[in-house]
């Protein structure tokens, strides 16, 4: 094999960390006939505008057939303000300078994480925790291990997978370690709405967790306004104030609906929603059979161009339908579902779960599912709807 391309995302600034280095594809030196190809979305945690990435090449390469293949991925009327973000934050990174600032980001990151941890201690009742190791005080820390219990995954390697510093991964009560639901939950969509209504944009929203990102550009100021707003979220949770104060824009949504509605009554409702479905057995289900391939994602595009498809609703058929759009289930886009595969009884799993998303949106106005795709409205040879 003669190429490797890392498609990296943000994890190549750990080139510029003394204690992550190691972790980026293009680390160490070159190889004699190799070429090491990695992209990296640097806008995400350097200082690039959004958009903007970077291909990052170590070995041997003929630049004038590079170019050549670059070129036909591009535009002829570039962005330049992109272009000059990607040379801004290039030049940001050279010699020491980078690493202090990668190095900044990770130990603000990680008094975040114990200023978490000391209020969860100090807190009477419930306090978010983070997702991580008990002790973080060393780079060893990082790794994922088989034998702890943490992390919750299940028959990994030693060493595969690492826990990201800089990604802060916030929990809120309702799903216990062990993988079952709590009594008592707060899920995490009410949250990122309260945070939103601050001026505070979480990265990623999952049913019982918030992801943050500690990147250059967040200072000790911005970090203590995350930690104010949490501890404000709790103390009017903990007051059980209404929605309407709480959060205006979503009692906007259906000001009838939630007009005598209180926070603690919203969360557990749908908390209760959740445990229904029996969420933490849910997902292991979904995860543990890929749905079937029957055709090819450019094969599936093909018969949405040529009109070869239908709409049904979620629950109106039970037929083995093929994937045509994305239901994509993250911000970065990544399908639930690929083009071209076809939810059986087997992957059904990953119906249910779609279905759950269907619910919470049809009993309570504001939460209905949201993606960078048209996730869960159109499905397959047959999209599907909620």
């Amino acid at each position: 094999m003669k190429s490797i391309h890392f498609d990296s995302a943000w994890v190549p600034y750990t080139n510029f960390s003394r204690s992550m280095k190691a972790n980026a594809g293009w680390s160490g030196g070159r190889v004699e006939g190799k070429v090491i190809y990695e992209t990296q979305s640097t806008h995400k945690l350097l200082a690039a505008f959004s958009q903007a990435s970077m291909i990052h090449v170590k070995g041997d390469v003929n630049e004038e057939t590079f170019n050549e293949a670059y070129m036909m991925h591009t535009t002829t009327s570039p962005h330049y303000g992109i272009v000059a973000s990607t040379e801004t934050a290039a030049a940001m990174m050279k010699g020491n300078a980078g690493k202090r600032l990668i190095d900044g980001s990770i130990e603000r990151s990680i008094k975040f994480r114990k200023e978490i941890k000391r209020l969860k201690g100090e807190s009477d009742g419930w306090f978010f925790d983070v997702w991580q190791p008990e002790h973080i005080d060393g780079p060893e820390c990082w790794p994922l291990r088989s034998d702890s219990a943490w992390h919750g995954f299940k028959n990994i390697d030693n060493e595969h997978m690492y826990l990201d510093p800089i990604k802060v991964t916030l929990l809120t009560p309702g799903m216990k370690k062990d993988g079952t639901m709590d009594d008592f939950g707060i899920p995490a969509s009410i949250v990122a709405k309260y945070l939103d209504e601050h001026g505070i944009v979480v990265e990623k929203t999952g049913p019982y967790n918030l992801l943050f990102l500690f990147s250059i550009g967040i200072d000790k100021t911005k970090a203590l306004s995350l930690l104010r707003a949490l501890t404000d979220f709790k103390r009017a949770f903990d007051l059980n104030l209404r929605v309407k104060n709480m959060l205006p824009s979503l009692y906007r949504e259906d000001p009838e609906f939630y007009e005598n509605m209180r926070i603690q009554d919203l969360a557990q409702n749908i908390h209760k929603l959740i445990e229904h479905h029996n969420l933490p057995d849910l997902m292991f289900r979904a995860f543990e059979v890929l749905p079937s391939m029957v055709m090819t994602p450019y094969a599936a595009f093909q018969k949405e161009l040529h009109g070869q498809t239908e709409e049904v609703y979620l629950e109106e058929d039970g037929r083995p339908r093929q994937r045509q759009h994305d239901p994509a289930v993250s911000s970065g886009g990544v399908p639930l579902v690929m083009p071209g595969e076809m939810i059986t009884e087997e992957s059904r799993p990953v119906l249910e779960f779609l279905q759950m998303l269907c619910e919470i949106g049809a009993h309570y106005p504001g939460f209905e599912p949201i993606s960078t795709a048209p996730i869960v409205r159109r499905m397959v040879v047959t999209p599907l709807k909620c």
